[in-house]
């Protein structure tokens, strides 16, 4: 499976780092002294329109229930620790689980900062360090705004050749943009920089990094 672009340089030496040390050798055990890797994108009061294309985002309340769940049923670490087990500079510990959240949404403040500071849980966030400071959103989440609004004004837009959101045409909203998700992932590099470059101009011209701020 593809992953998808926009990840920081960090996220990727770190990935890295996992892979030289044998770390994805053991995430996913569940026999023995293993350390497991939970990986979230967002946490939101309510999961519905865009935002629940792709099961990318949990709602606040089941973020919480699975933590307290975490915090009973394992030993819940920081990552840190984790790299050190997989080193050998620290013993593995019983059902050793890290949380991790990718991208650095809004809603990594607002809605999972408090949660983890009730429950006393360490975290690891992974954010795109170039679009820190910036009214850019990640190429997939403009996808799917672009996708949702399309579908409720039955407009249509053309990203470039064959590439198009006709929003008359849309039946089931998630269906269509996972596929043209798909699609996109599937173009070569030129393609896939040209749409990006189209689907960061609707950014700016839609507003939608302030019209939609979770």
């Amino acid at each position: 499976m593809k992953s998808l672009p926009g990840v920081s340089q960090a996220r990727t030496a770190l990935a890295r780092c996992c892979a030289s040390i044998g770390i994805t050798g053991i995430v996913g055990q569940n026999q023995g002294a293993r350390a497991r890797i939970l990986l979230y994108h967002g946490v939101l009061s309510r999961v519905d329109g865009p935002a629940a294309f792709g099961n990318l985002f949990v709602e606040s309340v089941d973020f919480e229930n699975q933590l307290r769940f975490l915090k009973r049923a394992f030993c819940v670490v920081s990552l840190q620790e984790v790299f050190e087990m997989v080193a050998g500079s620290r013993p593995f510990v019983d059902r050793a689980i890290a949380i991790t959240l990718d991208d650095g949404y809004r809603n990594t403040v607002r809605n999972v900062l408090p949660i983890l500071k009730v429950l006393d849980l360490p975290a690891t966030v992974f954010i795109p360090s170039n679009m820190v400071g910036t009214d850019r959103l990640l190429w997939f989440d403009t996808l799917r705004l672009l996708v949702w609004e399309t579908y409720q004004n039955k407009e249509s837009l053309v990203l470039c050749k064959n590439y198009v959101i006709d929003g008359r045409q849309i039946k089931e909203p998630e269906e269509f943009f996972l596929n043209f998700t798909a699609k996109i992932m599937d173009s070569d590099r030129l393609q896939h920089q040209e749409i990006e470059e189209q689907l960061g101009a609707l950014v700016r011209k839609r507003n939608l990094a302030n019209r939609y701020p979770e």
